[in-house]
């Protein structure tokens, strides 16, 4: 997990790390605080604070870190990548800063999302055996908001997004192509929704050796829920998708 620089709600106890096995030999939480250092912001410069980490239940090799005594509200801290390590360059920046705020997210915070139907186009999906390729497909984004709270905070939470009840959904490009739980191939708290549609003339995306991971083209129902790591707290949202074909 690449956490991100920006704010905390005050009953946040970390951020976000994931560790999986190509990146850090950790393998348990005791031993993440030794790859991760956590520091406090005091006169302008930053001190070193003892760090603990759990795992975040349903978000595979997913853990929070934070500050052993719990993190402060009004306060900045930075977490460092003490091990940078990872399977392509530049995918974890070596450190984040997070301010935390005064105001509590809660179960009853105000959570919804909106739809924004897309172009048909050639997408790379993932495909059994290949790994990935391209099918003309009906798109749909779905964004999520906090629209009485600080939208900085949509980066810090892990997301899963059910199509029609409980079919977990992701959309990677690509089978081969890592995406950290509570994430997807956009950027945090979107996903990318798509059925593979007949392509207009002089498309060919007739390749039938693998099988591609798309959705129906019917409309689909659509939960998204997020949920803050480290604490109880879990919001959710539903809202229906249109992945009709064009001229359906």
């Amino acid at each position: 997990m690449v956490p991100e620089t920006g704010r905390l709600p005050a009953n946040a106890v970390g951020v976000a790390i994931y560790s999986p096995k190509s990146r850090w030999p950790a393998r348990t939480a005791e031993e993440i605080p030794e790859k991760v250092s956590v520091e406090i912001k005091e006169e302008g410069v930053f001190r070193a604070v003892p760090a603990v980490a759990k795992p975040v239940p349903g978000f595979g090799m997913v853990y929070v870190v934070g500050p052993r005594k719990g993190l402060t509200a009004g306060r900045t801290y930075r977490f460092t990548d003490l091990n940078p390590q990872s399977l392509r360059a530049n995918e974890a920046p070596e450190s984040v800063v997070v301010t935390v705020d005064h105001a509590r997210l809660d179960a009853a915070t105000p959570f919804t999302a909106e739809t924004h139907p897309l172009p048909s186009n050639l997408e790379h999906v993932s495909a059994s055996a290949i790994c990935s390729l391209k099918r003309w497909v009906t798109r749909v984004r779905v964004i999520t908001l906090l629209p009485e709270a600080p939208p900085e905070w949509l980066d810090q939470l892990l997301y899963v997004t059910l199509v029609d009840g409980d079919r977990r959904w992701v959309g990677q490009k690509s089978i081969c192509h890592e995406i950290p739980p509570g994430r997807s191939r956009l950027q945090t708290g979107w996903s990318l929704l798509y059925a593979r549609c007949p392509p207009p003339p002089g498309v060919d995306d007739s390749y039938e050796f693998a099988l591609e991971r798309t959705l129906r083209p019917t409309p689909h129902t659509v939960k998204v829920e997020a949920f803050l790591p480290g604490t109880e707290v879990m919001l959710a949202t539903e809202t229906v998708v249109d992945l009709s074909c064009p001229g359906d």
